[in-house]
């Protein structure tokens, strides 16, 4: 069972995606080995999640995004980055 935050509101999920503790485990280990990302088992959730659902391109722009975030170099390229758009 998942712990629920006091801030999610329900009404405003349009669905859920259900993926495995040990798939979320796996792709924080991948992204710090393959892509030099230091990220937690929440957002290496979201990227499993992203993958089973999205593009390659849109996972790359994502990882692309995450890498600006960290070195500080945050700005709109991830909405022009993405594919599909923000």
């Amino acid at each position: 069972m998942s712990i629920v935050p006091g801030i999610y509101d329900a009404s405003l999920a349009t669905g859920n995606v259900w993926i495995d503790t040990e798939d979320c485990n796996e792709m924080a280990r991948k992204l710090a080995r393959e892509e030099g990302l230091l990220v937690g088992i929440s957002a290496a959730g979201n990227v499993v999640a992203l993958a089973l659902y999205n593009t390659h391109a849109e996972v790359d722009a994502l990882a692309g995004a995450i890498r600006r975030l960290q070195s500080g170099r945050s700005d709109d390229r991830f909405a022009r980055d993405w594919p599909s758009g923000i």
